[in-house]
């Protein structure tokens, strides 16, 4: 929209204030946030950040339990594992598409009432998780649960960046983050002591619960101490958008400012794109069917109706004119196909671990999630690092090739009976997080020569999840189209039923020298070999991209 164009909203109603900047650090809420933090005292303060760690902690720990273990559990127990990819796919375009509103709102409204509201989707989310009994339930209920775990992580960083000094924020930036090296390890004992104690109804329920409990010092530190300042009358002055506005017009200027249009469009776009292709067909000829073109078909064409609404509205989440800039594009390049590559690689890592190399659910849980604390170190030896290196572009470069080098681990290292097997998938997955760690800092520090630290946050971390959902659309494709022909090939049609649909109990079944548990294990590994071949080729831009980063 030009500038000299009035506003829709505006001409529908007259007098709404819907231009008065209410996101980013001139507006009202922000400067209200920032005011009463700073009045905050020191043991105030100090109480914070230890409840922003426990909350942190709780949520990390619920992360690496409930997504690499819990949702393959559900979905072999609906008779419909094939379908992880299908939700996994759907809850990270829907985080695509909302992670930019939750990063604006952080602006809008306190951080009490984000918090609380960070729990009730939590629990929303968790309680139809818990009690769903198929897939489109579950996958509902994930998307919500999603949306409470994106706002619970912002608030924890904004909160954090609140009560600490420009020279302490780097330090203390890391808490949330902090707990994910303890619960990196701690998944593989708690999680299979949840699942063979209880079921997977009960572990979700239970962990959403320890969350709810963690969340609740925050929410009283934060309480007390809002109130105190508000009795001492040292932010009376500063008013919140709705004091400013009112809920109409407030209503209003969330609808434009947030661009909630474009971030619908988005979602709507990519969900039409990417979902048809994970979902299994019983005849191959559907393939090709109307029913499964036309809904990316609508979705390519409305790729071009989201670049219209992002050039001419006021608010755009997606500023095209920052593309123009070498690195920004070629950083958002970057996190684009890594996120493809190991989404790809990941979205069945815990099925194969438990099928094909026949491991206990403590192995594959930790195995799944020691990426995440190889990420977590190399990310912080990394900042630190930045302070005396002068030139990030070869850690970028080396962590491109690591990235290549893990998938060649994979693809060598892919059959579960040969020997040191699993030490080779170990050793991928611990490059995998090196290597990513290694792309975060220096990129990020890159494209903010070109664009503010909001902007930079915002869509590096939507490009991200984007890429996530490819990655996972991609595996999905993959896997319900090829491991049928591959079954097929080895075991008969009743049986690759049963393996596609609920592959733990099969095995459960089958003795270790069974033949038909040995030719599963040959059409897995087939199977294996096409999913990371394909995340090996994704890595190839990878490789080239960061020589495209400006100043780095």
């Amino acid at each position: 929209m030009r500038p000299d164009t009035p506003h829709p909203a505006a001409q529908l109603r007259p007098g709404l204030d819907i231009d008065l900047p209410i996101t980013g650090e001139g507006s009202p809420g922000f400067k209200r946030s920032k005011a009463m933090s700073q009045a905050f005292t020191q043991l105030e303060k100090t109480a914070l950040l230890v409840s922003v760690f426990l909350v942190s902690f709780a949520f990390a720990l619920d992360k690496v339990i409930r997504v690499p273990s819990l949702n393959p559990l559900a979905t072999s127990a609906f008779n419909t594992h094939y379908q992880l990819a299908t939700i996994n796919t759907l809850v990270a375009v829907t985080g695509t598409a909302f992670q930019p509103v939750v990063v604006k709102i952080m602006d809008v409204f306190g951080r009490l009432e984000l918090v609380f509201l960070s729990v009730i989707l939590y629990s929303i989310g968790t309680i139809i998780e818990a009690t769903s009994n198929s897939v489109p339930v579950y996958c509902f209920g994930s998307i919500i649960y999603n949306l409470g775990c994106l706002v619970i992580f912002y608030v924890a960083e904004a909160i954090v960046s609140d009560i600490s000094s420009p020279r302490s924020q780097a330090f203390f930036a890391k808490i949330p983050a902090l707990p994910l090296l303890a619960t990196s390890w701690l998944s593989g004992t708690v999680g299979p002591l949840m699942v063979e104690t209880l079921d997977w109804r009960w572990s979700i329920g239970i962990l959403a619960a320890a969350f709810a409990a963690a969340a609740t010092p925050l929410m009283v530190v934060l309480l007390f101490a809002q109130c105190r300042v508000k009795k001492q009358n040292t932010t009376n002055h500063y008013r919140s958008p709705l004091q400013l506005l009112g809920f109409e017009k407030l209503s209003a200027a969330l609808l434009w400012q947030l661009d909630i249009v474009g971030m619908i469009i988005l979602m709507v776009t990519f969900s039409l794109i990417l979902m048809p292709f994970t979902l299994a067909k019983e005849d191959p000829d559907q393939h090709y069917s109307l029913q499964t073109m036309f809904p990316p078909t609508i979705g390519v064409c409305l790729i071009a109706g989201f670049f219209l609404w992002e050039t001419y509205t006021n608010h755009p989440t997606v500023p095209f004119k920052l593309l123009k800039h070498r690195s920004v594009w070629a950083g958002m390049g970057i996190a684009l196909t890594y996120n493809i590559a190991f989404a790809c690689q990941t979205e069945y890592l815990w099925t194969v671990l438990r099928v094909s190399f026949d491991q206990t659910v403590t192995s594959a849980n930790r195995i799944t999630t020691i990426y995440t604390f190889a990420y977590v170190i190399t990310v912080m030896s990394v900042s630190v690092m930045a302070y005396y290196v002068k030139r990030l572009k070869p850690l970028i470069v080396t962590g491109a090739c690591l990235y290549f080098g893990a998938f060649a681990l994979m693809v060598v290292f892919r059959n579960g009976d040969q020997p040191h097997a699993l030490t080779g998938v170990i050793s991928a997955q611990v490059l995998f997080g090196i290597a990513s760690g290694m792309f975060t800092y220096p990129i990020i520090a890159s494209i903010q020569g070109a664009a503010t630290h909001a902007q930079v946050i915002g869509m590096w971390l939507a490009v991200s999840r984007l890429g996530t959902g490819i990655g996972y659309s991609l595996a999905g494709a993959l896997w319900v189209n090829l491991l049928p022909k591959y079954l097929n090939m080895r075991v008969t049609d009743d049986l690759v039923a049963l393996v596609l649909n609920s592959p733990f109990e099969v095995m459960e079944m089958l003795g270790k020298a069974d033949p038909i548990r040995l030719a599963i294990l040959a059409a897995y590994n087939d199977m294996q070999w096409v999913i990371y071949v394909a995340g090996l080729f994704t890595c190839v831009p990878l490789i080239i991209l960061p020589f495209l980063l400006w100043k780095v």
